[in-house]
């Protein structure tokens, strides 16, 4: 799978204590209270890359 990502250009970031970690919380459950920290770093990766993705969307189009 990330083979597959690295090929079509997506950004990987890899930590495999919070892999590790995250495999021990079941699906359908609710992250514990010590991951809070590790998901919201997580979650502010994707939101760099997408707000860096916006950025050059819209630069394409004005050029």
């Amino acid at each position: 799978m990330i083979e597959a990502a690295e090929a079509e250009g997506i950004p990987i970031q890899k930590n495999e204590v919070l892999v590790e970690a995250l495999m021990q919380v079941e699906l359908t459950k609710e992250i514990p209270p010590q991951l809070y920290r590790a998901v919201a770093e997580i979650l502010a990766f994707i939101y760099r890359l997408d707000k860096t993705k916006l950025r050059a969307t819209r630069s394409s189009k004005h050029t």
